[in-house]
C-alpha cells in the first residue's frame, strides 16, 4: 500500500508541476500584457524601429492569434524603419502557424496533466497512507527541480545554443531563424525578451513548487504522528 501511495504522490507532483509550467507558457503566449511588460523590460521600444503604439498593437495581434479558437489574419500595415510594410511578412506568418500549433498543444497538455494530477491525488488519498504519499510528492518536486536546474544551467552556459537546439527539435523547418533586418518578430522578441518571459513563468512555478513541497511535508509529519499513535 505504501509503495502505491508513494507512486501516486510522485505522479501527482510531477504531473501537477509539468502542467503548471505548460499553463504558464500558454498564459504568457496569449496575454498581450505580458508581451508589453517583457518588451518594456528589455528596451524593445527604443530599438525596434517601430513606434510604441504600433508595437503594442502587433503584440495584441500575436497574442490573439495564438489564443483564439479561430485565428484572425495579420492584416495590419505598419511603418518599420520609415517604410510601410505588413506587420508580419510571409516567412513570419508561416512560422506563426507553427508557434500557434505548439502553444495550443502545450495548453491542451496542461489541462490533461492537471486532470492526471487531480485523479492521482484523489486515488492516493483514499489509500490513507499520508506519509508515503507526502514522500512521493516531495521526491516528485525534487525531480522536477533537478530538471529545471539542468535547463537553467544550459541557458546560463549559452542561451543562444540552448535556443537553437530547442527550436531545431520543436520545428521541422528553419522559419524560426529570423533576420532582424527584415523580420519584426525578432525585433520584438530578442533573447532577453524570452529570458524575461521565462523568469515570470519560473517565479509563478516556484510558488507551485513551494505549495506542493509544503503539502508533502505536512503529510509526512501528520502521517508519521498517526502511525506513531497506532503503534502505541
Amino acid at each position: 500500500m505504501s509503495g502505491r501511495a508513494f507512486a501516486g504522490g510522485l505522479v501527482a507532483a510531477i504531473a501537477g508541476l509539468t502542467a503548471s509550467l505548460l499553463a504558464g507558457l500558454f498564459i504568457c503566449a496569449t496575454n498581450a500584457g505580458m508581451y508589453v511588460w517583457a518588451m518594456e523590460r528589455v528596451g524593445v521600444y527604443e530599438t525596434a524601429g517601430v513606434d510604441r503604439e504600433t508595437l503594442t498593437e502587433v503584440a495584441g495581434d500575436v497574442a490573439r492569434y495564438i489564443g483564439a479558437r479561430v485565428p484572425a489574419d495579420f492584416d495590419r500595415a505598419i511603418i518599420m524603419d520609415g517604410l510601410e510594410r505588413p506587420e508580419l511578412n510571409e516567412r513570419e506568418l508561416t512560422h506563426m502557424k507553427d508557434v500557434r500549433r505548439l502553444i495550443r498543444l502545450a495548453g491542451s497538455a496542461a489541462g490533461w496533466l492537471c486532470a492526471v494530477c487531480v485523479i492521482a491525488a484523489a486515488i492516493t488519498a483514499r489509500m490513507k497512507a499520508r506519509r508515503a504519499m507526502g514522500s512521493g510528492m516531495v521526491v516528485g518536486a525534487g525531480v522536477m527541480l533537478l530538471c529545471v536546474l539542468a535547463v537553467l544551467i544550459a541557458i546560463r552556459v549559452s542561451f543562444y545554443n540552448f535556443f537553437v537546439a530547442l527550436h531545431e527539435r520543436l520545428f521541422t523547418n528553419d522559419l524560426w531563424y529570423m533576420n532582424p533586418e527584415t523580420d519584426l518578430l525578432i525585433r520584438m522578441m530578442p533573447n532577453n525578451f524570452y529570458i524575461s518571459m521565462g523568469a515570470a513563468i519560473g517565479a509563478a512555478w516556484t510558488v507551485v513548487v513551494v505549495v506542493i513541497c509544503a503539502t508533502g511535508l505536512l503529510l509526512i509529519i501528520t502521517g508519521g504522528r498517526r502511525e506513531a499513535r497506532r503503534a502505541v
